[in-house]
């Protein structure tokens, strides 16, 4: 099955559209995934240094261990969907006296307990939860209050735990909305392209064409393509171009042929062919308009020994100059033609029996005037002429051919009988 141009490019462009959504589904999952973690882990560090501050505040200020643990279920309070826990290390409740819950977590909860020994913060995820663990490392200001704590041990940990929907929410709204703005500018592209492809490429194309079916079905190789949709692009208007120089080549071709087709080859004048078409056609047209016209068919005296005795090439020169003595001598709108061998004949359209005489005795001198000139003879021909008039001897082609052949062979008898 074969497709527009315009149809290729819907095709093209759906399937690109296809990949190109499909790959964005992918990214944009990936990305959200990607952009969820880093996200998460900038704001639980910045929450959980927020909540460190809060608390070593207060304990500078001398609070209770139940004071803080009740501060941070008031942080828990105000924030529903972030669940905040603070566990100290064994370095602190050796100094300061165990919590049941803290020992727990050290001991049961290996992330905790991973961040502890290694003092690096933890992004995990689990399900649709993020949990994010921040150690809080012994600085110069913690040895205050923890006095033999080296800088850089893990004095407790924070530990943030919220909901991944509460970052996944603005991240599936702003790609979302990316998409659907992408998607546009796509589309409006894909619109933009096609509408200058139909108009620039596909429609020149379609019109060039339409425009050989044209010439195709009618014959006419005169038409030419022309307009100004041509004129854009450089390739398309090197094909307009290219044809109509195409068609100028082929219209010449044929004119040729058609010259050829009915001319006489070594004389010019008209073939047979040619011939047996005018007068059919001067047959018609006189049927019509009641208007005379006649004929005169002739044949030339002597010309048979100059084949024999001087060869073809003197003959053929005999006959050009014969052909040429007959154009010299009838009217523009008379018709001239070599019927085969030595045998001519002239239609003279509207003419009468005093002008097919006149033009007669004005042939019979013209030819007998001829001299050839050879390399060995100078050569001359005699002619026997016959004509026709019609409708007064005949009223169709068939009729008016025979009466002039019989006059003209009449006339051919007699030169015979006087010894020419």
């Amino acid at each position: 099955m074969q497709l527009s141009i315009s149809r290729t490019l819907v095709v093209i462009y759906t399937a690109i559209a296809v990949v190109s959504f499909a790959a964005i589904g992918m990214a944009s999952t990936w990305i959200q995934d990607r952009s969820v973690t880093t996200i998460a882990a900038a704001e639980s560090r910045r929450n959980a240094e927020l909540i460190f501050q809060n608390l070593y505040s207060v304990m500078r200020k001398g609070w209770s261990k139940a004071e803080i643990t009740d501060l941070v279920g008031r942080m828990n309070d105000a924030i529903p969907d972030i669940r905040v826990s603070v566990y100290r290390s064994q370095q602190v409740a050796d100094s300061f006296g165990e919590i049941e819950g803290d020992r727990i977590a050290r001991s049961t909860d290996k992330d905790i307990a991973a961040a502890m020994a290694s003092g690096q913060d933890r992004l995990i995820t689990l399900g649709d939860t993020l949990r994010y663990i921040y150690p809080v490392t012994v600085s110069a200001e913690c040895q205050e209050c923890h006095v033999g704590a080296k800088i850089g041990s893990v004095n407790g940990v924070i530990d943030i735990r919220f909901p991944i929907s509460r970052l996944r929410v603005p991240l599936e709204f702003t790609l979302g909305t990316i998409t659907w703005v992408f998607t546009a500018v796509i589309a409006a592209i894909f619109i933009l392209v096609l509408v200058k492809v139909r108009y620039l490429v596909a429609r020149p194309i379609t019109y060039l064409a339409r425009h050989i079916d044209g010439i195709v079905v009618s014959g006419d190789l005169s038409r030419r393509v022309t307009g100004r949709s041509y004129q854009w692009l450089s390739e398309v208007g090197s094909l307009a171009h290219n044809f109509n120089r195409l068609m100028e080549e082929l219209e010449s071709s044929r004119a040729a042929l058609v010259e050829q087709s009915i001319t006489d080859p070594l004389t010019g004048l008209a073939n047979r062919r040619r011939f047996s078409e005018a007068l059919a056609a001067e047959v018609v047209r006189s049927q019509r308009y009641g208007h005379p016209f006649g004929l005169i068919m002739l044949d030339l005296d002597g010309f048979k020994p100059i084949n024999d005795r001087h060869g073809h090439a003197a003959g053929d020169m005999v006959l050009s100059a014969v052909a040429e003595a007959l154009t010299a001598n009838v009217r523009a709108n008379d018709l001239p033609a070599r019927l085969g061998g030595d045998e001519f004949v002239v239609l003279l359209p509207e003419t009468g029996p005093e002008g097919i005489k006149a033009l007669c005795d004005k042939l019979t001198h013209a030819i007998h005037a001829l001299r050839v000139t050879t390399a060995t003879a100078e050569l001359s021909v005699g002619v026997s002429l016959g004509s026709a008039l019609f409708p007064d001897q005949g009223r169709s082609a068939g009729e008016l051919l025979a009466r002039a052949d019989a006059a003209m062979y009449a006339d051919k008898g007699r030169h015979k009988s006087r010894g020419f």
